[in-house]
């Protein structure tokens, strides 16, 4: 088919540009109940693949949020549309484990390792709806 390689090379390009905008507090989320992430074997990982993005994109759009936390195809937390997630419950940091679907991205490794270090307690989990409560 035309998907099949014809070799094991690969280009990359990447483009940056400078990021001068401040971080913003979030007011209003919403949990989308029309787009999931699927579970895969490479769902943690980035790939140009935006459709699933795009689409939790345009159902946030129709809650008129901020931002929208991501399901994935099990109906349990994965990640937010534009971050990961990291709830604290009684004094205890919970994230999605990473075979839930969210990007193993620098962040969340920087985040975790830091937290490590401090000896804070966190925990990769599966976390459902309720735990937003």
């Amino acid at each position: 088919g035309y998907y099949t390689p014809e070799t094991n090379h690969w280009d990359l390009v990447l483009e940056l540009e400078e990021y001068n905008e401040k971080l913003k507090t979030i007011h209003s989320i919403e949990v989308l109940k029309q787009n999931f992430k699927c579970i895969d074997p490479y769902s943690f990982s980035k790939s140009i693949n935006s459709r699933t993005y795009v689409m939790a994109g345009l159902e946030r759009r129709l809650f008129d949020t901020e931002e929208a936390i991501l399901l994935n195809n099990e109906g349990r937390l994965c990640e937010a549309l534009s971050s990961n997630i990291f709830l604290i419950k009684n004094g205890i940091i919970l994230t999605p484990e990473i075979n839930e679907g969210p990007i193993d991205g620098v962040f969340r490794n920087f985040f975790l390792d830091i937290a490590k270090k401090l000896k804070l307690q966190i925990f990769e989990t599966r976390l459902q709806i309720q735990d937003l409560e």
